[in-house]
């Protein structure tokens, strides 16, 4: 994407190398470069010429100080909160929860006690997930219908586990969590899984979960077989 400044003396571009880049119109030399993040889309000036907004495949905008002596604390301050996600978002994934996250932060020695303090706030801002999205995260990864069987099925696991947790009566969890256990080998807690869904299921959703049941018995029934 590319956008002429306000004045006309200035061109914006941003690139699929994850760049914002600032040009002289003219000669054509390159001034600024901003750089911290996934591709950009899009770009646009503010109509004082002061500020860039460029929005981005990772479904971000961001606003960007284009005059040099303003746009550095930004730029760093951009820098850091990517660094921050970088150390923080991947505990999410194999941690789930934000208590065993803000443990694993704690024990981490090689960052600076400023950056770790950072990361902590920045946990505790994204909180623990919710149920509903543990079982959006857990049930792709685990459908016996998807296409794509080289899953992370470990980490349907434990986000199922989580949110049963929280939510034990609820049929649907359960049911995502016989497919989870199906899926690590642990078919007899899988049976068992699918018979809570069964009890806990709508009476007019019980013929659909006696169903699931006796499908999770048949392939089963078919490993044991093999």
């Amino acid at each position: 994407s590319v956008a002429w400044s306000p004045d006309g003396t200035r061109l914006l571009s941003g690139s699929w190398d994850g760049t914002l880049r600032i040009w002289d119109a003219f000669t054509g030399a390159h001034l600024q470069t901003l750089e911290g993040y996934w591709s950009v889309s899009s770009v646009a000036w503010s109509p004082d010429g002061t500020r860039l907004l460029s929005g981005s495949y990772d479904t971000t905008l961001r606003i960007w100080e284009s005059r040099l002596e303003d746009a550095l604390p930004f730029w760093r301050a951009a820098a850091r909160r990517d660094a921050l996600h970088r150390w923080v978002d991947p505990l999410f994934k194999e941690h789930i929860l934000l208590q065993p996250v803000l443990a694993a932060l704690q024990a981490k020695p090689t960052h600076s006690e400023d950056f770790r303090k950072a990361a902590i706030r920045l946990a505790k801002a994204q909180g623990n997930p919710s149920a509903s999205d543990l079982n959006e995260i857990a049930w792709p990864l685990v459908d016996p219908d998807r296409q794509d069987k080289n899953t992370d099925t470990a980490l349907a696991l434990r986000c199922i586990q989580a949110a049963v947790e929280r939510k034990p009566n609820n049929w649907m969890y359960q049911d995502t969590l016989a497919w989870a256990l199906f899926e690590n080998g642990l078919h007899a807690e899988a049976i068992a899984a699918s018979e809570r869904a069964l009890d806990h299921a709508p009476e007019d959703e019980k013929t659909e979960y006696q169903g699931y049941l006796d499908r999770l018995n048949r392939m089963i029934a078919e490993l044991k077989d093999d």
